[in-house]
C-alpha cells in the first residue's frame, strides 16, 4: 500500500505540465488501491482518496499549486489569491 500511495503522490505533485495531465488519469490507481486495503487500515483508502481528489481539483482549477508560489518565487493570480 504504502509504496503504491507514494508513488501516487509522486504524480500528484509534479510539478511538469505531463505530471499534470497524469494526476487526472490517475482515478482508477487511487481507487484500486484504497479498495484492496485490509479492514484495519482501510480509512486510509478514504484518505488517500480526498487527498487525491483536493490536488486534482486544484490543478484542474489553477494548472498548478498555487501554495508553492512564494518559494518558486512565482506571482500569484487574483484567483489563487481568493
Amino acid at each position: 500500500f504504502w509504496f503504491s500511495a507514494f508513488s501516487v503522490l509522486h504524480v500528484q505533485y509534479s510539478r511538469c505540465p505531463p505530471g499534470l495531465t497524469h494526476a487526472a488519469a490517475l482515478d482508477a490507481v487511487v481507487d484500486r488501491i484504497a479498495s484492496r486495503l485490509p479492514e484495519p487500515i482501510s480509512a486510509a483508502g478514504n484518505m488517500l482518496r480526498g487527498q487525491h481528489a483536493r490536488v486534482t481539483g486544484i490543478f484542474d482549477q489553477f494548472g498548478r499549486h498555487p501554495h508553492r508560489n512564494a518559494i518558486l518565487a512565482r506571482l500569484s493570480t487574483p484567483e489563487e489569491g481568493a
